[in-house]
């Protein structure tokens, strides 16, 4: 929050762009900056949220690389290899700069999403 309270515009857009209908990858431009959005949910009729996973996951793998905050949901079932798991979560931020964020509740995923653009922000004097 901007300031001290109340939501930015800034805050507004990444909260709209992360609860939109519209899954297609996209950006979503800002005051600020970019918001980079790769995936969403399939909402097609008789899609399952999983339908989307393999193509999520390796997006979110290329995004880590590229040093960016990566949000999932669902978590990736990469957990059964703890090796990567590790690497995702843990070491990519001191090998890339990425940091992935799989919470699962998306009003916490936005509010930590948020609170990382905040603490940039205030690294760069803005």
């Amino acid at each position: 929050m901007a300031d001290g309270g109340k939501p930015s515009q800034p805050d507004k857009i990444i909260g709209e762009a992360l609860l939109a209908e519209e899954t297609r990858p996209r950006i979503v431009p800002s005051a600020e900056g970019l918001l980079l959005i790769l995936r969403g949910v399939n909402c097609n009729p008789g899609a399952e949220p999983e339908d989307m996973e393999q193509k999520a996951t390796i997006d979110a793998v290329f995004a880590l690389a590229l040093g960016l905050y990566t949000y999932v949901n669902p978590v990736p079932t990469v957990t059964e290899a703890p090796n990567l798991v590790q690497l995702l979560t843990q070491n990519c931020k001191e090998v890339s700069g990425g940091i992935m964020n799989v919470e699962k509740d998306p009003v916490q995923a936005a509010e930590a999403i948020l609170a990382h653009i905040e603490v940039n922000r205030k690294k760069l004097g803005m």
